[in-house]
């Protein structure tokens, strides 16, 4: 994933909660962490499915796979759009 389209997802999400972007990728990293100590041993299966480089995912790691899942799910693109303040994902496919 290109930085800017992490980083737009992030303005994305700061815009529609009225917080800054470093707010937002704090709060997901608290939100992170907490999934990731959680015993139950389905729930550490699933983390077990995001690659990460250190102890465990960052924000953009788990963006990065939770997207490429999207994307493979749907077999094309996955655009992240804003409607009336409710987020939601898009597929779109190159013409």
């Amino acid at each position: 994933m290109r930085t800017r389209d992490y980083m737009n997802i992030l303005k994305t999400i700061a815009e529609h909660e009225k917080t800054s972007i470093e707010e937002v990728e704090t709060e997901m990293q608290r939100a992170i962490d907490i999934g990731f100590d959680n015993p139950d041993k389905k729930i550490q299966k699933e983390w077990e499915k995001i690659s990460h480089k250190g102890d465990r995912p960052t924000v953009r790691e788990v963006i990065e796979a939770l997207s490429k899942r999207l994307k493979d799910k749907w077999n094309g693109k996955v655009l992240f759009v804003s409607k009336d303040d409710n987020m939601y994902m898009k597929q779109y496919n190159y013409l």
